[in-house]
């Protein structure tokens, strides 16, 4: 029996996971780099172009603040354009 269009397939679902945790990468640097806020790859998922953090409203609150230096910062290392944080 072949089985190459089982291993094609997981192999393509083996890249999309890869670029995803690079753009989480992306998204942690940022945040150490223009926040306080400690994010670990957990916490972070994105739905189209909405980035989304699990944490609590005082650290969603700091982000706030600093959301465009943010998602300019992760833009620049990714190449992934977010236009909100939630």
């Amino acid at each position: 029996m072949d089985y190459s269009h089982i291993q094609s397939f997981f192999g393509s679902i083996k890249k999309i996971v890869q670029k995803d945790d690079l753009i989480k990468d992306s998204i942690i640097f940022a945040f150490k780099k223009y926040s306080t806020v400690e994010v670990v790859k957990q916490d972070i998922s994105f739905k189209g172009s909405i980035l989304i953090i699990k944490s609590s409203p005082l650290i969603k609150n700091e982000i706030l603040f600093k959301k465009n230096l943010i998602l300019d910062a992760i833009k620049e290392l990714s190449g992934k354009q977010f236009t909100d944080i939630r």
